[in-house]
């Protein structure tokens, strides 16, 4: 009897996860899925989202309009897509760095919850990186720059779009600076943690690349492995349109050993829509392999694109066409964010143009192939988010939470006509196996027979420390988390005990740490 009630359990909690559609919004997030913050009634776009040490995520992003005097706001969102109030005032914190007009366009979370937003400063003309850091609870850090801020002026250009963190709490930029030639170069710069130029990377501080023969060039994504640096960037020209990846040593030389000395460009190809807008959007999966996402012009319109390179710069052949996938969708279709799940499927977002620009998110499979599990079997998904009548929305970043589910942050037009910031969840299904490097590979989970309050979890390579790991139940639900000293290990296997044994059923492990994400099921009897 008690083996049918148990399979009778099974099936009704196959049924629930399959009602939780991948892609689909999460309505237990925010409001039905979604939360939109608005601030005097301007134009609010979220640039970047990250997560806090206690599971919240902060967002920066711009307030105003475009050529006004814009500022930047962060806001603190619970994991439940709540607002925290308890960060800065009512859970915002609106901030410039100095000059008639600011952007924000990327964050990092440092130690002790420090958060450092980057972007850019305009004076009279003249544009400047601009740099801000404030305590876990919103407050101006008064140890960096000048109480808290900081404005770089190399030349009469110069813009922050993407900046990742150090060891020893140092940061490094990259962004767009000015060349001898009028054009755009790619700029890297590296900075000590309390803002001061970091001399010793590249000449004074900083290196600018021109990527494509006296191209304009904007990087649009870094991320820094294994003590390279490792860049993405548009790389614009009259006739053509490329993109680019480029590596870097530690201290600003190239890597030349990665691509073409240290550079890999994908040339011959027009990219359209968005250009100007900033944000990672480049990610790494569990093998070392590179996807760019981006837009592709076709016949009928922009298509979503994606690029897998080799992690020796090289084109991925085993991915879409020679390492290139375009997706013709209807509509014009332009990805803004990208994340890798941990069993190497790729999720990017951004938004959708048919007769309203909505926001839009994917997942494609290894090949490149559309993962026809994946909204209603088209392997994309189109929410409308938006509340006002011009029907606008879209995604600029994207966090993977928990190994399965998306959040998403961007913008929503309201009532007003105005935009808001706006966060949304999506599900993505079991997510298990895969990760990334020195993650678990063939994971197994089980209940102690004898002992049937503790867990084990077994693995060919479990030789990192987790930071966190979470036991949820066949709905989504987190039942119980174990944090740092929380977890044990015994040789290749991690213990977890508990207070009471688990109610008989499916659930999901979600095991994560530095670069890492894995997950693995539990049945209990």
């Amino acid at each position: 009897m008690k083996r049918f009630i148990l399979l009778v359990y099974i099936l009704l909690s196959a049924i629930v996860l399959k009602a939780q559609i991948p892609g689909a919004l999460d309505f237990s997030f925010g409001n039905f899925g979604k939360t939109l913050l608005d601030w005097n009634g301007d134009l609010n776009s979220a640039a970047a989202i990250k997560f806090t040490a206690d599971g919240g995520m902060v967002v920066c992003g711009t307030n105003g309009y475009l050529g006004g005097n814009n500022s930047c706001l962060l806001a603190k969102f619970n994991s439940d897509g709540l607002l925290d109030e308890s960060f800065g005032t009512n859970g915002i914190v609106q901030f410039g760095y100095g000059g008639e007009t600011s952007y924000a366009n990327d964050l990092i979370i440092q130690s002790e919850g420090r958060i450092l937003a980057a972007g850019l400063s305009a004076e009279a003309g003249n544009i400047s990186i601009g740099l801000a850091r404030f305590t876990s609870s919103g407050e101006p850090d008064n140890t960096f720059g000048f109480s808290g801020k900081l404005i770089v002026n190399i030349g009469e250009y110069e813009t922050a779009n993407t900046i990742v963190s150090l060891p020893n709490n140092k940061f490094a930029i990259t962004g767009s600076i000015d060349s001898p030639a009028t054009n755009l170069d790619m700029l890297v710069m590296r900075f000590l943690s309390n803002g001061s130029t970091d001399v010793s990377f590249g000449t004074n501080g900083y290196i600018s690349l021109d990527l494509n023969n006296s191209s304009t060039d904007m990087p649009r994504g870094m991320i820094f492995h294994n003590n390279k640096f490792t860049i993405a960037s548009y790389a614009f020209k009259q006739a053509t349109d490329a993109v680019a990846l480029v590596r870097l040593n530690a201290d600003g030389s190239l890597d030349t050993g990665f691509g073409v000395g240290g550079k890999s460009v994908i040339d011959g190809f027009k990219i359209m829509d968005m250009i100007a807008e900033t944000g990672s959007q480049m990610a790494f999966d569990y093998q070392g392999r590179i996807v760019v996402s981006g837009q592709f012009l076709g016949l009928t319109g922009t298509d979503p694109m994606l690029l897998r390179f080799l992690s020796n710069g090289y084109p991925d052949n085993s991915f879409g066409d020679f390492g290139m996938a375009v997706y013709q969708i209807t509509g014009d279709n332009a990805l803004q964010a990208l994340a890798v799940q941990a069993d190497g499927k790729i999720v990017a977002a951004g938004s959708s143009n048919s007769s309203n620009r909505n926001t839009f998110i994917m997942r494609v499979l290894d090949n490149g192939d559309l993962d026809p599990t994946f909204g209603m079997g088209d392997g994309y998904s189109v929410h409308q988010l938006g509340q006002g009548s011009s029907n606008v929305d879209g995604a600029n970043a994207m966090l993977i939470q928990n190994n399965n589910k998306a959040v998403l942050a961007g913008y929503a037009d309201t009532q007003n006509n105005s935009w808001d910031f706006c966060i949304s969840r999506y599900y993505l299904g079991v997510v298990t196996g895969g990760g990334n490097e020195a993650t678990y590979i063939n994971m197994n989970a089980f209940i102690d027979p004898v002992d049937k309050n503790r867990i084990t979890i077994t693995g060919e390579h479990i030789i990192n420390k987790m930071q966190s790991i979470s036991l949820l139940n066949a709905a989504g639900q987190i039942c119980h988390t174990w944090n740092g000293s929380q977890i044990n290990y015994s040789g290749n296997n991690i213990i977890l005990n508990l207070n009471k044994a688990p109610e008989p059923g499916v659930y999901l492990l979600q095991l994560s740490g530095q670069n890492i994400l894995a997950s693995a099921k539990l049945i209990c009897f």
